[in-house]
């Protein structure tokens, strides 16, 4: 589920979460995995891999830091990519990718990835972890 809020610095025009992203020469963007839900078999557990992908629409040529922060259902911040500063094309829009890896689990429950423009919330994605049991022949 995607949240989005306006500001006048830009606009978060849509953002997923996916196992693997590809960009290409000519800007082509491969989304593969897109996913809402983490299923693991216990818990704490680690996720190994996860893109988090948006895509920007503001002040041709403008500049910003973006920052990606993943949090826990108790609130506390799991990770953060940190601040990276991110331009906007002569048309006005921007394509960010951020690469997590080795992300703790620590309980099951909804999770927030938090997106942050120039140090202000600009839009939240949310994944559930559920714990899942195998069954038995």
């Amino acid at each position: 589920m995607l949240d989005i809020s306006q500001q006048a610095s830009g606009q978060l025009r849509w953002a997923a979460l996916a196992d693997y992203v590809i960009v290409d020469q000519g800007s082509k963007i491969s989304i593969l995995g897109m996913f809402e839900r983490i299923s693991v078999l216990s818990l704490p557990a680690t996720h190994p891999v996860m893109y988090v992908v948006s895509w920007w629409q503001g002040q041709p040529n403008g500049r910003f830091n973006l920052e990606q922060r993943i949090w826990a259902p108790t609130h506390q911040v799991l990770v953060t990519g940190g601040a990276t500063p991110t331009q906007y094309s002569p048309s006005g829009k921007a394509l960010a990718v951020q690469l997590f890896v080795g992300i703790p689990i620590p309980a099951h429950g909804n999770y927030t990835v938090e997106l942050l423009v120039d140090g202000r919330r600009e839009g939240t994605l949310t994944f559930e972890v559920a714990q899942v049991q195998l069954q038995r022949a």
